[in-house]
């Protein structure tokens, strides 16, 4: 770090800055040169002014939300405990309902609601249960990215069961009350504390439906039997994006005319999932919108995040769409609480943060209540051997990731395996001798002979290099190894199942 870095970040820096004059003259008394310098720090403080306005603007965005969840915790009784006692009712008849009908539960406009979300709208705090609670995590991730002078931005998707739990229940809190989901607004707040930006897409939910109650459009903005959101809810989380990022000087260029961005209304019709979406076009090629990779704006999710990319219509083209610049994007099936993980991954092999200005984290609300954040620290890149096919090895398993459960939300899923003792077909060492081996576990709801898997087994693999066939395998949903660090500190190759093996020397 500079000196003039660690003079901005010091105390009497912030004590200081307030009074331009006293400043000025405390640099002149500390630098013998201060006073020859004069002219060029008066351009160096122009240069900063961007930041500062920047700065500025994430601080009132940040209080903005803490004080909206303010009022929703005075309206609901005054504390959290208040609040808590205020939806006893609804958690009740909840349970009522679970215990006397079958899955899908009735509900309106035959809505079904999934158990992941009703788990987290029972807790009254989100701990995070065995792994790092959710908001160490998240701060965690935020810091390491500030301190490389990248902003976190983070948007939690709200569940269905958190926009209509009056569609399941005659007992929850009403659009115009606050929110049934407490303990996301809780944890929402406890971020705004600690200095994390959070938007707010419950309340502009809320507001849209308030606004439509009792209407043909109220029930418009997640599918009925789907638990994803529709193209219009998506179009309203790219517009809170788009305001935060409209503070970012590179944004406002790009803003410029002439449009790179066009929309066309399109009417998907497949089942249950009839929805306009409006598809962002090229304006040069006529294509369907594709993101890039070297963006410095960064849209991580989970599949909420690409719903309806086959069209051109995710969340990613809405957000380009307003702001005239492609962005690039970090996807998976449930990409939630590892998106760290994933992020540190792509930094490590390939300094993938090189250029980059900010990252937006989407998920949906329900992977608060998952037990696996995991605390993560960003590594420097480090060079990587010459990519690998079909390499011949074999090894140990020394950990694997969870296993596919076939009532899973996806239908795919990839497991992770730490193999130790790794060697190619003459016995020579591959790598450090150690490696990230993912290979597919289930498909279509079948589950494949990796899913019996233990640790100790010997495995014979055809290795191929992750980065060879992450763009066919990347977004299929994917367990976690226990120790995070393992996945930052081994290369990673993708296996196809070879024949069963004798135990590894």
């Amino acid at each position: 770090m500079n000196n003039r870095k660690v003079f901005q970040e010091s105390l009497l820096y912030r004590i200081l800055t307030p009074a331009p004059f006293l400043l000025v003259a405390v640099m002149m008394l500390i630098s013998p040169t201060a006073a020859a310098d004069q002219d060029e720090g008066a351009a160096n403080r122009a240069d900063t002014g961007g930041a500062d306005a920047i700065a500025a603007e994430r601080e009132r965005a940040i209080a903005a939300l803490r004080e909206t969840i303010n009022a929703e915790r005075e309206a609901a009784g005054g504390s959290w405990e208040a609040w808590s006692d205020k939806l006893k009712p609804f958690r009740k008849d909840v349970e009522r309902i679970i215990a006397n009908h079958g899955w899908p539960w009735p509900a309106q406009h035959d809505f079904r609601f999934y158990g992941a979300s009703w788990r987290l709208m029972k807790l009254d705090e989100i701990t995070g249960g065995d792994g790092a609670r959710p908001a160490d995590a998240i701060v965690q991730l935020d810091r390491e990215l500030r301190a490389r002078g990248i902003d976190l931005i983070l948007m939690p998707i709200p569940d269905k069961l958190a926009v209509y739990a009056d569609y399941l229940s005659e007992e929850a809190p009403t659009p115009a009350e606050p929110h049934a989901a407490m303990q996301v607004r809780r944890l929402m707040h406890e971020l705004a504390e600690r200095d994390v930006e959070v938007i707010d897409l419950y309340t502009p939910y809320a507001a849209w439906r308030r606004d439509r109650i009792d209407s043909e459009d109220d029930h418009t903005l997640y599918y009925d039997r789907d638990g994803h959101w529709r193209n219009i809810a998506t179009q309203l989380a790219a517009d809170k994006i788009a305001e935060r990022l409209s503070r970012y000087e590179f944004v406002r260029e790009a803003k410029q005319p002439p449009p790179r961005f066009e929309t066309r209304d399109y009417q998907r019709t497949d089942g249950d999932k009839a929805d306009d979406v409006k598809r962002v076009i090229d304006a040069d090629s006529g294509d369907d919108y594709r993101d890039i990779d070297d963006s410095p704006i960064i849209v991580t999710g989970d599949s909420f995040s690409m719903y309806n990319m086959h069209l051109g219509g995710h969340l990613s083209a809405q957000v380009a769409k307003r702001i005239n610049m492609p962005t690039s994007v970090i996807w998976q099936e449930g990409l939630g609480s590892d998106m760290p993980v994933e992020l540190a991954r792509r930094h490590r092999e390939r300094d993938d943060l090189e250029g980059r200005r900010v990252v937006i984290w989407t998920f949906a609300g329900r992977h608060f209540q998952r037990d696996d954040w995991r605390m993560v620290h960003l590594q420097p890149p480090r060079s990587l051997d010459e990519p690998a096919r079909e390499l011949a090895a074999r090894g140990r398993i020394a950990a694997l990731s969870d296993r596919p459960r076939t009532d899973a939300a996806y239908p795919d899923f990839i497991m992770k395996l730490h193999v130790k003792n790794l060697v190619d077909a003459e016995g020579r060492a591959i790598g450090d001798g150690e490696a990230v081996v993912r290979i597919a576990a289930m498909r279509e709801r079948e589950l494949l002979p990796a899913a019996e898997l233990e640790a100790g087994d010997g495995v014979d693999l055809a290795l191929t290099s992750w980065s060879l066939v992450e763009d066919d395998h990347g977004q299929t949903a994917t367990g976690s190894l226990p120790d995070p660090t393992v996945e930052l500190a081994h290369p990673h190759f993708w296996a196809e199942p070879d024949t069963e093996a004798e135990a590894a020397e």
